[in-house]
């Protein structure tokens, strides 16, 4: 999935959440189930360097984002420079502050394109330089995009579970879990996914008056179209959609 799709409002999410601060078992699930083979890898690497922490995690996901970032410019994208963490802190914290009804839910676009990019979809190769040699933990097979389909829909399953007591908001929370139903639903396929999390959606926009124009074609439409397919592509550096080329006659 195009990460210029689902990164602005995934960071957003992420962000509100850290403010708050979650379990490390919801940060733990991330870096599984990212719609982007790279970025799974690279975020299984940041875990290496920076440890979930049990405090300001706050702190700690600013780095990790800048860590992105950096990334990012090494492959030659233009990236604007960071804000200071004091301001980073300050807006999110802020907007803990303002409350539920005022605060736009964010992410979709993240959470929309993890259930699009469902293990069953499509083999995913792994990475050019996984070695040869069996890979003990789960981390180091995830690094090298080796899971199984099985393997990372147990890790959606954890996902789905952990998000729902990781938002921000206890109003969040109770509405989310009162939409969702079964979690099987959310995991079973693609379509079954959306579904599912199209029925939160609409739930959670209704419970706080937030109004939204899409439709759920509409919705599964603009998902496709960032479809990157570099989990499939051995030579792909980046989760980047190519622009597809018009040829004049």
């Amino acid at each position: 999935m195009d990460t210029r799709y689902w990164g602005p409002s995934g960071w957003r999410l992420l962000h509100l959440i850290a403010a708050k601060g979650a379990s490390k078992s919801f940060w733990e699930t991330l870096p599984f189930i990212l719609p982007c083979k790279f970025c799974r890898a690279s975020l299984t690497e940041y875990y290496y360097d920076l440890p979930i922490p049990n405090v300001h995690q706050d702190k700690w996901l600013y780095k990790i984002h800048n860590k992105v970032n950096d990334k990012l410019r090494s492959q030659g994208q233009t990236i604007k420079p960071e804000p200071s963490l004091k301001n980073v802190l300050d807006h999110y914290n802020t907007l803990l502050e303002q409350g539920c009804t005022r605060t736009y839910f964010p992410g979709w676009e993240l959470l929309f394109s993890i259930t699009d990019n469902h293990p069953y979809c499509s083999p995913s190769k792994p990475m050019p330089d996984a070695p040869t040699d069996t890979l003990d933990s789960i981390e180091e097979r995830n690094r090298y995009n080796m899971l199984t389909p099985n393997e990372r829909v147990e890790q959606l399953r954890r996902f789905w579970t952990e998000l729902e007591k990781a938002l921000p908001f206890q109003e969040w929370q109770t509405s989310w879990k009162k939409h969702a139903g079964p979690i099987e639903k959310a995991i079973l396929n693609r379509r079954s996914g959306l579904s599912w999390l199209w029925k939160i959606h609409c739930g959670l926009d209704s419970d706080l008056q937030h109004l939204s124009n899409k439709s759920f074609h509409g919705l599964c439409k603009e998902v496709a179209n960032h479809r990157s397919g570099c989990s499939t592509n051995k030579r792909a550096k980046t989760c980047r959609r190519r622009k597809t080329r018009k040829h004049s006659r």
